[in-house]
């Protein structure tokens, strides 16, 4: 076995996770099966103290509310490494992780939208040159995204089989994951109206976020509050 079938392979899916829901879930594990991978880290953006707390959890809810979600599924494991960085631009996070992490294969996990601007993005000729990358949209969604820059700049970089990214220092591909148009901002709204038992939310998220107060909500989770369903 050579020394780069032996590492683990690792996608790495960043984000706010603000809160996380059904969508974060369906999409990582899209990622985890169709990429083949050992695990996929959930990277939990750093609190910035000038968010709204109404609007903006600190980052150890977030992080709780995220290990509810992996509770159950090993492969899953959020992480909120990148507090320690210096820098949290992706391309200094990718840098630190595989200085950290030699024996890791790590894939970075984002969204078709992402794709879309992502030569708006620091140093993005440098991440998409020197990293593989796995693009997640809905069915029939990646039309508008094979049209950016970014995706004209590497087209001889893309991939058809996702699974022809291992063992890849570049490359990129799409993949087909329905759950992805489901939106935290959407989330709490429907909670701030009121809404409970919400279908995109894991129940026991919504649980706490309720007894904890976040997001401004000043209502407790009341006894005898009945999940709509298990996740």
């Amino acid at each position: 076995m050579t020394q780069e079938q032996s590492k683990i392979r690792v996608g790495l899916y960043g984000g706010s996770f603000n809160p996380p829901h059904y969508g974060h879930f369906i999409a990582a594990f899209f990622a985890y099966h169709f990429l083949k991978l050992d695990e996929v880290w959930m990277m939990v953006t750093p609190s910035n103290p000038l968010k709204d707390p109404a609007r903006y959890a600190p980052l150890e809810d977030r992080m709780d509310l995220c290990r509810m979600i992996a509770e159950a599924h090993p492969w899953l494991k959020p992480t909120d490494i990148e507090k320690d960085f210096a820098s949290t631009q992706t391309a200094d996070s990718l840098a630190e992780l595989e200085r950290r992490y030699p024996d890791i294969e790590f894939v970075w996990i984002m969204g078709a939208d992402n794709l879309t601007n992502f030569h708006e993005w620091n140093r993005w000729q440098e991440i998409i040159d020197n990293h593989a990358l796995a693009v997640l949209a809905r069915p029939g969604d990646g039309d508008k995204a094979l049209e950016s820059v970014a995706a004209k700049y590497a087209a001889h970089l893309k991939v058809d089989n996702p699974e022809d990214l291992a063992g890849k220092n570049s490359g990129w591909t799409f993949i087909d994951s329905p759950g992805f148009d489901i939106s935290s901002s959407q989330i709490l709204q429907d909670l701030k109206a009121g809404k409970r038992n919400l279908r995109d939310l894991m129940p026991r998220v919504e649980q706490e976020i309720l007894k904890r107060g976040l997001y401004g909500l000043t209502e407790t989770a009341k006894p005898g509050f009945k999940p709509s369903s298990p996740f």
